[in-house]
């Protein structure tokens, strides 16, 4: 069902002007698109984004960056996930709004369970890399 329904959103004829509103979008005061989009985000139960990462080693003072950690900003949404790629790695910050999520802990171990399915080894012998495996964790903003 979810393949068929992104497909159908890949498909949508108004992604050819997403840059073109973007570009527009970008030409704005940072304070007329938060309202914008403060105001579209709360009716929306849940968020998610995907920040492409750098496929590269990056350094900050000549030191390597080891690691890049995923912040999902309180968007006004009942839950905001956000996920950040660097080099081989992604991590997943999730941003939970206590009212629309009274049990957070649930809605973590739901999240970690449907990430191992995801990742586990597949049935017909072939298997991924394993990763390293942080513990997931999660920003639960007062409401």
């Amino acid at each position: 069902d979810i393949h068929d329904i992104v497909a159908r959103q890949r498909a949508e004829p108004a992604l050819q002007y997403a840059n073109s509103i973007a570009t527009v979008m970008d030409q704005l005061p940072t304070r007329v698109l938060t309202q914008v989009f403060s105001g579209m985000l709360t009716c929306l139960d849940f968020a998610a984004t995907n920040v492409p990462g750098v496929p590269v080693p990056l350094y900050l003072a000549g030191a390597r960056v080891e690691a890049m950690e995923a912040f999902a900003p309180p968007s006004g949404a009942a839950v905001n996930f956000a996920l950040l790629g660097y080099q081989q790695a992604a991590t997943i910050g999730i941003n939970i709004d206590p009212a629309a999520i009274p049990d957070p802990g649930v809605l973590l171990e739901c999240t970690r369970r449907g990430f191992d399915a995801v990742i586990s080894p597949e049935p017909s012998g072939v298997s991924r890399k394993p990763g390293r495996r942080r513990p997931l964790k999660a920003t639960v903003t007062p409401s």
